[in-house]
């Protein structure tokens, strides 16, 4: 990726989220980076109770620590 090319811009939703649009040149589409509680395509949708993880910002799952499993990451993983 050519760092050069790209481009960011910050908007506001009508949620008043605000959103970092970054566009890179070889991606078809500008890709947002959504506020941790949010994902998806200018940050439109909510994201689930993760637990200890995170959510991530373009599939909505639950992007869990090392130690832990689920769709939640609510499992603890036996040692």
């Amino acid at each position: 990726m050519n760092i050069s090319n790209i481009t960011t811009t910050t908007t506001t939703t009508l949620i008043t989220t605000p959103i970092t649009t970054v566009e890179v040149e070889h991606l078809p589409f500008p890709y947002s980076t959504c506020p941790s509680d949010r994902w998806g395509m200018g940050c439109q949708n909510i994201c689930k109770p993760c637990g200890l993880g995170v959510c991530h910002s373009v599939t909505g799952k639950c992007i869990c620590p090392i130690d832990l499993y689920g769709e939640f990451c609510d499992l603890w993983k036996s040692k």
